[in-house]
Parts: structure tokens; C-alpha cells; sequence
């Protein structure tokens, strides 16, 4: 039954070498309602499995990364070690100012680090009820840019994200002359992690 199937979950590792998990707790979840009723020092039975298709390339100029809801966890450890030699571009969308309060600790030092180029949160329920891909579009030129310069963008989060931001990106590489999106994907250069 659906009890068996396994359920892939981001992880991010972190500096310290333990392991950072995003997750949002499901009604009808089997393992989000149980990873949810867990206290500190409670086990699981788990196994880890790498994506060496989703890892930032040493040698990239920047790193863009873009994600949404529970996207943003693989993302953590990158946030927490960004330095001068690879400038992160950071944007992630969520729905209220009490979900991005969750990780308010964590912003505040990756805001403050060496090679924080540009560090944004949109909130698509609340204030001005944009969702990231907004914000995406109008920086898509420069994210284009950084594109062709060697950089790589990370997306993680929704599959309708990712097809919006793609669309986007897309047509900014075009409207640069920079190449397309596929030939960056070929290069590892653009990496997705999404899903329904």
C-alpha cells in the first residue's frame, strides 16, 4: 500500500556536519504527520540517497538559488556557507511573514555573511502577494547574465515554479542573445530539484 512507498525528502548538510530537513506537515501525510510528532532525540528509520545532479559546480562565479515553500531546504547549507569566492543570489518565496519567521535566525547570519550579493523573500499571501517568480522577472536580466558569466542558478520547490521561472529565464537569455536555457542545463549550470 502507500505505507510502503518511499518518500524522497532535500537535505541539507551542514557545517557543523549534521543534517537540515524542510518539511511541511500533511493532513493525509503518512510520514510528514509522524516526522512531525517527533521531540528532540527521537529516531527515525531513514536512508540517505546523494543527487549528484543537484549540487553547486566548484568552479561556478555565483550561485542563484530560487525556491518555494519547502524548496528552500537544500538550500540551508549553501546559505550557510556562502563566502566572497561564489556570491549568492537568494530568492525564495512563501506565504506569510510567519512562515519566513521560522527561519529567522538563519537569514539573519546568511544576510551578514561575506558574498551575500542579494538576499529576497516574497510572501504570496500577504503584503504585496507576489510570489518569487515575480521577483525573478525583474531580475531576470542580471540573473541571465550571471548565467552566461559562469554562474549556475539552483531552483527547488514547486514543478509550476520551476516552469514559470524557465519561461522567464528563457526569454531573457533570447532577448540578451546569451544562449538558451538547454545548452546552461547541458553544462550544469542549471539544476532543478522540483516536484508536484
Amino acid at each position: 500500500g502507500d505505507e510502503a512507498k518511499e518518500r524522497l525528502y532535500s537535505l541539507s548538510k551542514m557545517q557543523d556536519g549534521t543534517y537540515s530537513i524542510v518539511f511541511k506537515v500533511h493532513s493525509e501525510g503518512i510520514c510528514s504527520k509522524q516526522m512531525g510528532k517527533l521531540d528532540v532525540n527521537n529516531t527515525i528509520d531513514a536512508r540517505l540517497a546523494t543527487n549528484p545532479a543537484f549540487y553547486m559546480p566548484q568552479d561556478s562565479q555565483t550561485c542563484t538559488l530560487i525556491s518555494n515553500g519547502t524548496g528552500i531546504g537544500p538550500f540551508m547549507g549553501i546559505l550557510e556557507a556562502t563566502n566572497e569566492r561564489c556570491p549568492v543570489h537568494f530568492y525564495w518565496g512563501c506565504r506569510s511573514q510567519e512562515e519566513e519567521s521560522l527561519f529567522e535566525a538563519d537569514f539573519e547570519r546568511a544576510k551578514s555573511r561575506p558574498g551575500m550579493a542579494h538576499f529576497e523573500v516574497s510572501h504570496s499571501q500577504e503584503g504585496m502577494k507576489q510570489r518569487i517568480q515575480e521577483r525573478v522577472k525583474r531580475d531576470r536580466i542580471k540573473l541571465a547574465h550571471n548565467l552566461a558569466e559562469g554562474g549556475t542558478i539552483m531552483i527547488c520547490g514547486a514543478l509550476q515554479m520551476q516552469h514559470d521561472i524557465e519561461i522567464i529565464l528563457q526569454d531573457a537569455l533570447e532577448e540578451e542573445k546569451l544562449g538558451t536555457l538547454q545548452e546552461f542545463r547541458e553544462q550544469g549550470r542549471f539544476l532543478t530539484d522540483c516536484y508536484n
